[in-house]
């Protein structure tokens, strides 16, 4: 599947919406430097819309790429976003993979409104 990062849409109003997306959910992630304040162990690494139909979501259907550096991070973050990530069982158990920057990461789906 070719996925369009949110770089792409940087110059317009689906690149703010995108940019905004994944903002939100990096300030939502639950592990967190006691000095900093910043995500520990997981973050939001990109956003973008699906090029093709995926399983659960239609072409155009907005997502944000969380990367996480252990099993627990993982378990973590389905803890903090498992209502609002729009995502089954199936996928919360099958969907994590392995990445050339960190442990695994995840696709969430995030509604509008969240």
């Amino acid at each position: 599947m070719v996925e369009r990062p949110h770089q792409s849409y940087a110059n317009g109003s689906v690149g703010q919406h995108l940019s905004d997306l994944a903002r939100m959910v990096r300030q939502k992630l639950p592990w967190r430097a006691a000095k900093t304040g910043e995500p520990v162990g997981m973050d939001a690494v990109g956003a973008g819309l699906l090029d093709e139909d995926h399983e659960l979501f239609p072409i155009g259907t907005p997502y944000v790429v969380i990367a996480v550096d252990t099993w627990d991070a993982a378990d973590a973050v389905r803890d903090a976003f498992e209502h609002e990530a729009r995502l089954d069982e199936a996928s919360w158990a099958l969907d994590w993979s392995p990445s050339t920057s960190a442990f695994r990461t995840i696709r969430i789906f995030l509604s509008a409104a969240s």
